[in-house]
């Protein structure tokens, strides 16, 4: 019947080839009759960022590493005095056009994450992918800490020794739970159980864990390395050989090479089991 509400379903498989080599799979059921949703505008709420968020960082950083040598350095920018959020978001976007502006010669390309303090004060996470000029670095510490007046001790960096561990470092930010349960008693009695956030460094929980803005952003060319290269959307039926993949991600030691695997599968050729088999 065709007012049968299962026979208005449609179900397509998708196939996505990124610069840094991965190839995710997936399929999405969807009913032919239903309606999109309707979007929903104002500030918003959010306590972190999907693994979704975790994903576009990685594909940044890889394609970044993949298309150019890339010497990772992440600086870490938070405040002795207590601020508020649009305090410090204003703060990180003044001092992302200062390091523009400082910093002759580089290629702009930046991811920056934001992490709750066991105070309540946004603490930030700057990812650039090329060696700082001692001098431009100083500058930069002494606009942070003193222009700024965050404090002394504000503002720190590291060395990321490879691209999968800079992704990793900053991802874990975004995706990170609660470590431990607060237990109290409800109305009747009864134990109950809800997350309480703690600080990684020292156990003591969270003022709050929610906050208003994205909680990660990226700069023009970091954000061209998360578009996708090749994709490939069609019916469920279309290619069934692609239907055992449903939901992994595989990295390749290049797109072209995602490409040619994937072009194996589609023609229905004896194509090889993909590297690094990884569950999303």
């Amino acid at each position: 019947m065709s007012g049968d509400p299962v026979s208005r379903l449609k179900i397509d498989v998708s196939a996505t080839v990124y610069e840094s080599g991965e190839l995710s799979i997936s399929k999405r059921t969807r009913n032919s009759a239903s309606r999109p949703p309707e979007r929903r505008y104002g500030p918003r709420l959010v306590s972190g960022a999907s693994a979704r968020g975790a994903r576009s960082i990685r594909r940044a950083v890889l394609t970044r590493a993949r298309t150019g040598r890339a010497a990772f350095k992440l600086l870490t920018l938070t405040s002795a005095q207590v601020r508020s959020d649009d305090e410090m978001r204003a703060a990180l976007q003044t001092f992302l056009q200062a390091m523009r502006d400082a910093w002759r010669g580089w290629d702009g390309w930046y991811i920056w994450t934001a992490e709750l303090q066991a105070r309540g004060v946004l603490h930030f996470h700057v990812l650039v992918a090329e060696r700082i000029p001692p001098p431009v670095y100083k500058r930069l510490r002494t606009l942070w800490a003193d222009t700024y007046e965050m404090g002394g001790g504000s503002f720190d960096s590291k060395h990321m020794r490879s691209p999968k561990g800079a992704a990793k470092y900053l991802s874990k930010y975004l995706t990170k739970q609660p470590r431990t349960q607060m237990v109290s008693l409800d109305a009747e009695g009864r134990l109950v159980l809800r997350p309480w956030p703690v600080s990684r460094h020292n156990g003591q929980p969270y003022v709050r864990s929610r906050f208003r803005g994205n909680p990660y952003g990226m700069s023009q060319p970091a954000r061209g390395g998360t578009k996708a290269r090749t994709a490939l959307h069609a019916p469920l039926g279309a290619f069934s050989g692609l239907l055992r993949w449903h939901g992994e991600s595989f990295f390749f030691d290049s797109p072209d090479d995602a490409e040619a695997w994937l072009a194996a599968v589609v023609n229905g050729e004896r194509a090889p089991p993909p590297p690094r088999r990884r569950r999303e």
